[in-house]
């Protein structure tokens, strides 16, 4: 059984404190995984989000937010 913790799209941008918006922004760029689709469900794996942004230079601003 997977211990996998699945986040949605707005777990995703609380976590990383941006709008919803810039996590699928984030996601066209690259520097977010695609996101699991199931039907109309959209998940993202916590680790692979907290390992895609682990590789992120430090003090990298995001783009769409201000």
């Amino acid at each position: 059984m997977s211990d996998a913790v699945f986040m949605t799209a707005d777990e995703v941008a609380k976590f990383l404190q941006v709008s919803r918006p810039t996590v699928y922004e984030l996601v066209k760029q690259s520097r977010l995984p695609k996101p699991y689709k199931a039907s109309r469900v959209v998940r993202w794996d916590e680790a692979e989000v907290i390992a895609a942004v682990k590789k992120w230079p430090r003090e990298t601003p995001v783009e769409g937010d201000s």
